[in-house]
């Protein structure tokens, strides 16, 4: 995900006479699967080559966190930008599971953003990714789109999931941040 734009977008909604408060009142919901979700994610990866079980089982964690997390954002379908959200998610998912559960990723875009120098650890099997080889499937939704400045702070490279996925997170931040306060009709 692209957190500068997720944060821009909040920035820009409070300047349109949004609110902290508007936003909290989400009628968000299965708050709690999206949490386990990412803590599956994080500890999966906090966990990888330090316990054993982890490392061998990795790929059923991330699918599995997806899942978890594909179910939560197709529930909350009635909020803004989810639908965005769930299409970028969908199209990572796809990515990642159809080549056994970690994101190929372009050495050529690695190298466009500066950072050839942690190729090594990618080869290596570092965390969610792989190196993007002629055998990768689905490749075009790999991460191969270098985003480099002015666009983002941290140079990085994504994916067209990852972009649906921001996008449709920062439509949502920006209505929920921005909507009308709930009209009484008693």
């Amino acid at each position: 995900m692209i957190y500068e734009y997720i944060f821009l977008a909040f920035i820009i909604a409070l300047f349109k006479k949004g609110s902290i408060t508007k936003f909290l009142e989400t009628n968000l919901t299965h708050q709690p699967i999206i949490l386990l979700s990412v803590f599956i994610q994080i500890g999966t990866m906090m966990l990888y080559n330090r316990v054993t079980f982890i490392e061998q089982t990795f790929s059923f964690w991330i699918i599995g966190s997806y899942l978890i997390l594909i179910y939560a954002v197709w529930k909350n379908f009635h909020l803004p930008g989810f639908k965005i959200f769930f299409t970028g998610l969908i199209l990572n998912f796809l990515a990642i599971v159809t080549n056994g559960g970690r994101m190929p990723v372009s050495i050529e875009a690695i190298e466009t953003i500066g950072l050839g120098d942690r190729i090594q650890e990618l080869g290596e099997g570092y965390r969610k990714h792989q190196f993007l080889t002629e055998n990768t499937n689905l490749s075009f939704l790999t991460d191969v789109i270098p985003i480099v400045q002015p666009f983002v702070y941290w140079q990085m490279v994504a994916s067209v999931g990852d972009l649906l996925v921001t996008a449709g997170l920062c439509w949502f931040i920006y209505k929920r941040v921005t909507k009308d306060p709930i009209q009484n009709h008693s």
